[in-house]
């Protein structure tokens, strides 16, 4: 896998262990589109857009005790859109 792209085992897969939660159970309680896929993806590290970090970060909110933020269920930040767009200048 591409490194920049593969962030590892994220918080996120942790605080749902422990919540003992499932990405169904995510993909239930949110009332955006969330999809099993981002969620698993979530969990596994792989680079998601901010959107939908906010997405799963909702989720998990709705079934959480405790509100959490996105760099708490996160270890990494989403590509800037210039980054995405490939663009000059992009770090």
């Amino acid at each position: 896998m591409n490194d920049q792209r593969d962030h590892g085992l994220q918080p996120l897969n942790q605080l749902m262990c422990d919540a003992d939660l499932k990405a169904a159970d995510l993909v239930r309680a949110s009332a955006n589109q969330l999809t099993h896929k981002m969620v698993t993806r979530a969990m596994k590290g792989r680079r998601l857009t901010r959107n939908s970090m906010a997405k799963v970060t909702a989720a998990f909110n709705l079934l959480s005790e405790d509100a959490v933020t996105e760099r708490q269920l996160f270890n990494y930040l989403p590509p800037s859109l210039k980054e995405r767009r490939g663009e000059e200048g992009a770090q």
